[in-house]
């Protein structure tokens, strides 16, 4: 989730704005106040440490630096002329980089934000409307926002053939695009399971839906598979696009019938796929695929990497572990992701977990981003994962006992 609040102000001579953020979402506004033409156009990029903190813009000569500010960081902000936009140039000395979590947080200390400023020319009516052009920050509360960074930026996680085949073998539903008779492209949640020899889905699809016809007309399509709990943008999706046909029922009885029995492993319920207005279909040409897996985590997989890639065996075990650990272990979350990143965070929950490493979801200061912890070592089945989840646990919580905070 992204604190970042992008403020476009056309400075006028009676400027006096205040902009409240709405918590957690990437904001844009533009203030504008004055009757006079302004003569400066500013964009600021500030990264607000409270979504109910506000931002005051106010006419003045000058502000001055509380003593209790003397001994942090300035870190300057950017100015542009008018029509030029910085995006996030200003708040990239506050924020910090995530990978494939959540691209900006902010600092918890109450000196980490304290004011943001930038100076501008006022207009040839207006006398002088001068303002530090600083971001003021707690040195240690940056070192320690470089350190996750630089921990992050590290962390192993799956390679992308392997993540994106397990997304589509653990998925059971996922969005068809086909291409309808006037040649738009149309989208239909479908049920699918993945062939387990190469990862390409199986179909079975009646004669009354729309879809059925336009693969019999185009067999051109794609499947897009969400991660479990997906929730938006921070969440991993994968798309597959290829070509889907009909299994002949007069040349592949026998093929029928096992396409049916894999797919009624992965949809126990699907009774109907037995009626004989039913029909089996495969992808068996696969084009192209591609991974987003969260916030600066995305990219084109080869085909043949995709499918000879191996399905990771530990993710069927994803949901039990991280409910029992989110039911019964919750309060020590927030000691590993202290421990591992040196990141002080309020609240922390397991999300998922792999066999090299778990996804947490970290609240800190009202703001919710994604955390990569991996494990000292990989595990090669469920007895592993609680194995390395009990020597993390051990290290962070002895790691706590020995810190003179603690």
């Amino acid at each position: 989730d992204i604190k970042t609040l992008t403020l476009d102000l056309d400075v006028g001579p009676r400027l006096h704005s205040v902009v409240r953020p709405s918590s957690n979402v990437e904001t844009s506004g533009t203030a504008m106040a004055g009757t006079r033409r302004a003569a400066g156009y500013l964009t600021w990029s500030l990264l607000l440490r409270h979504s109910h903190k506000t931002l005051a813009t106010q006419r003045q000569q000058r502000h001055v630096v509380p003593a209790a500010c003397q001994n942090v960081r300035y870190i300057r902000a950017s100015v542009n002329g008018r029509g030029t936009r910085t995006g996030a140039g200003a708040g990239a000395g506050v924020g910090i980089g995530m990978g494939n979590t959540s691209s900006t947080i902010s600092s918890s200390s109450s000196t980490s934000l304290r004011r943001a400023s930038t100076k501008a020319k006022a207009s040839d009516e207006e006398e002088g409307h001068e303002v530090p052009d600083t971001v003021i920050m707690d040195v240690d509360e940056e070192r320690m926002l470089q350190a996750f960074q630089k921990h992050q930026s590290k962390a192993k996680k799956l390679p992308f053939p392997q993540e994106s085949r397990t997304l589509v073998d653990i998925g059971r539903y996922g969005v068809l695009s086909t291409l309808s008779e006037d040649g738009f492209p149309s989208g239909s949640i479908v049920g699918y399971a993945a062939k387990k020899e190469n990862g390409l889905p199986i179909f079975v699809f009646s004669t009354m839906s729309s879809h059925t016809g336009e693969i019999d007309r185009d067999c051109r399509c794609s499947l897009t598979v969400t991660a479990p709990g997906f929730k938006g943008a921070a969440d991993g999706r994968v798309s597959i696009m290829g070509k889907v046909y009909k299994v002949s029922e007069e040349e592949e009885e026998e093929r029928i019938a096992e396409l049916r029995e894999e797919y009624k492993a992965k949809h126990p319920n699907a009774f109907w796929v037995d009626f004989g207005d039913f029909s089996v279909y495969e992808m068996t040409e696969l084009v192209q695929v591609r991974l987003v897996g969260g916030f600066a985590r995305a990219g084109s997989i080869n085909p043949k990497a995709f499918m000879s890639a191996e399905v990771d065996g530990m993710v069927q075990f994803s949901e039990p572990i991280c409910k029992h650990m989110n039911d019964d272990h919750v309060e020590q979350i927030p000691i590993y992701v202290k421990h591992y990143t040196g990141l002080t965070v309020d609240s922390a929950k397991m999300l998922s977990i792999d066999h090299i490493g778990m996804n947490v979801e970290a609240n800190r200061d009202g703001q919710t981003f994604k955390v990569r912890l991996p494990y000292p070592e990989p595990a090669k089945d469920r007895k592993g994962i609680k194995d390395q989840i009990v020597t993390m646990s051990k290290a962070a919580r002895s790691a706590a006992e020995a810190s003179p905070s603690s």
